[in-house]
């Protein structure tokens, strides 16, 4: 059972607290015998009942906010997604993805992700004749339903989640690069490597692409920041989304990764809060949706394979209050640990 000892001073009305077993934990401060308490981390002023919840250590660094009872309406990352009824199949002249794409840079035609293959054919969202993919078939298409993937078996929904996955690769290409092993797309940088932004609700913007520069020479680039994007196609109770979680590309010169990349994803996780996260998040889904200040975006500026709604949101009768969650989070140490030294890139 936990113990609490509570010191008090009754005329200036104040007191201060302390949980004896993770107090005395520690051997020196058993080895003692006496409690010392700081009267700034350990006072019992205000709302503490958060951290005597979590039965927090004598500093008061650990602690886990409860729900309250209250209305409160949670935005997810879930973006509803409609993709095309039909789809075509072809026999395919060879058996693996990067022949296709050895077969497409043949051509002089752009270079197109929306297929895959399966079976021994290529299915794709289009036709392919007059484009890139009509090397690497043979013979005329059949034109199936979509919903025929949907017949309940694990491969069909493999291969649909395939096509859906490459169909989101295509409708973004124009801006967006690809990183396979990390399954993200990140934006590309720009022909000058200058700054860009994007904007997503009419006067509010957001970095996409940025340099930054050497604390130790601000007139040299330490590395390039890509606003990058992971995804999940999920089949929930018959119904598809695209989960979203924002991430982050590094590169030396707008184009090679950084081989600091873990380090730097490293620093901006523990730095980001909840409303950077979601900020990104939301601009991700005004981009998928075709929204850029109220203006048709870049991205829907071509023929888009896939339709994308708005982020779903759920009302619960459940929250927890911000001021609380906010000390939680910024109990952790907030140092950047980039901060402490300049990493040297080479090229």
């Amino acid at each position: 059972m936990p113990v609490l000892l509570v010191c008090s001073h009754p005329k200036r009305g104040e007191a201060w607290w302390a949980h004896i077993q993770s107090y005395f934990a520690d051997p020196a401060r058993r080895a003692s015998g006496r409690v010392d308490f700081n009267k700034i981390t350990m006072s019992l002023e205000g709302d503490v009942s958060d951290r005597l919840f979590a039965v927090a250590d004598p500093h008061g660094r650990a602690h886990t906010p409860v729900a309250d009872l209250r209305d409160e309406t949670l935005e997810s990352n879930l973006l509803p997604v409609t993709m095309p009824d039909v789809f075509w199949a072809y026999d395919a002249a060879v058996t693996l993805p990067r022949k296709v794409y050895d077969l497409q840079r043949e051509s002089s035609l752009d270079i197109r992700d929306d297929f895959t293959l399966f079976g021994g054919r290529l299915l794709t969202w289009s036709p392919v004749e007059d484009t890139a993919l009509a090397g690497a078939v043979n013979g005329d298409p059949t034109i199936e339903a979509t919903g025929e993937l949907l017949d309940g078996s694990p491969d069909s929904e493999r291969v649909l989640v395939r096509l859906l996955n490459n169909a989101f690769r295509q409708d973004l290409r124009d801006d967006c690069a690809f990183h396979g092993k990390r399954h993200m797309l990140y934006f590309r940088a720009t022909d000058d490597l200058s700054p860009r932004s994007w904007n997503t609700s009419g006067t509010h913007w957001r970095s996409v692409f940025k340099p930054h520069a050497k604390k130790t020479n601000p007139s040299q680039v330490s590395y390039y920041k890509h606003a990058g994007l992971k995804w999940q196609f999920l089949n929930l109770d018959d119904d598809w989304f695209c989960a979203l979680t924002p991430d982050y590309y590094y590169s030396i010169d707008g184009y090679r990764e950084s081989r600091f990349t873990a380090q730097y994803l490293s620093g901006i996780k523990r730095l980001e809060r909840n409303p950077a996260v979601l900020g990104e998040t939301r601009m991700w889904a005004a981009i998928l949706a075709g929204r850029e200040g109220g203006h048709d975006s870049l991205f829907s500026q071509n023929e888009r394979i896939l339709d994308f709604g708005k982020l779903v949101t759920f009302d619960t009768d459940r929250g927890i209050d911000e001021a609380k969650w906010k000390r939680a989070a910024e109990a952790s140490d907030p140092t950047d640990p980039l901060a402490d030294g300049e990493l040297a890139e080479t090229a």
